[in-house]
């Protein structure tokens, strides 16, 4: 079996189908398989930039919407551990996920970046 890797499979399925949606939000929103693909890349490369190697997990604390799709498939194009976050967690719960899996960059909304800041980890805001 030959295994095509996550970036070959992202970007032929941006040019199969393009601005067709590939993620639609429940409280609105939808994403394109291109806009997935050119978000999810991006942020591989952001997070290849900061020295992020492969296998390192990286939390995402964002609530069910189309970025925390993108996101999640960027964290893994980069090759490192995507660590889901429940977007209710409290600091408290952020820190001792942080302490199990080891996660030190945390992606995640504006108005959540100073609180994880506040917990010792590296906010990285999408987009």
């Amino acid at each position: 079996m030959n295994a095509v890797p996550w970036s070959a499979q992202l970007r032929g399925l941006a040019a199969r189908f393009g601005d067709a949606p590939a993620v639609t939000a429940q409280h609105g929103g939808t994403l394109s398989y291109e806009a997935l693909s050119d978000r999810a890349h991006a942020l591989a490369e952001v997070l290849a930039a900061r020295g992020i190697a492969a296998g390192t997990p990286v939390a995402i604390l964002l609530p069910n919407c189309a970025e925390s799709v993108w996101c999640a498939y960027g964290v893994r194009l980069a090759g490192a551990a995507d660590t889901p976050l429940g977007w209710g967690a409290t600091g408290e719960e952020i820190a001792w996920a942080a302490q199990l899996a080891g996660f030190r960059t945390v992606i995640t909304t504006a108005d959540r970046a100073e609180a994880v800041l506040a917990l010792g980890l590296e906010p990285l805001l999408p987009g």
